[in-house]
């Protein structure tokens, strides 16, 4: 039994359904609805970084916090049934990472009204999208 619950938690925790691509990255396994999800939540990101940063500049902590707080955990758990198993954990750690960061970011931005504390927690953001998409690619899989 601890043998089955090993396989089981190393396979749908930690790897997920993954394949190695040419260049290298993970590519993992999903459905075109499951893909278009995943996209759909990282154009959000690209959005929202674009709007927080030009709010940032425009000195509008109270837009940056408009921006952010959609962009937190409570999209995260929207997620179609069944995702979950299929990401890595490396993956999941850096999407919830994502996801905090920007709750985070909502928060900060209402207490300390800080600009450039903001853009030092977007370069954070963004190093985790530039993780992300250096380590991962997502392959459809219908089967």
């Amino acid at each position: 039994m601890l043998v089955i619950t090993t396989v089981v938690l190393l396979r749908f925790v930690v790897l997920g359904d993954t394949i190695e691509m040419q260049d290298k990255r993970l590519g993992i396994n999903m459905t075109s609805t499951e893909r278009a999800f995943v996209l759909n939540e990282m154009r959000s990101f690209l959005a929202g970084i674009q709007g927080i940063t030009q709010a940032s500049l425009d000195n509008d902590m109270e837009k940056v916090a408009k921006i952010a707080k959609p962009l937190g955990m409570s999209v995260a758990k929207q997620r179609p049934k069944g995702l979950s198993g299929k990401l890595p954990l490396g993956f999941k750690q850096l999407g919830f990472g994502v996801h905090e960061d920007f709750d985070m970011l909502y928060r900060d931005a209402k207490s300390f009204a800080d600009v450039e504390h903001t853009l030092s927690q977007l370069a954070d953001v963004m190093n985790k999208c530039v993780a992300c998409h250096a380590t991962y690619q997502i392959v459809v899989d219908e089967n």
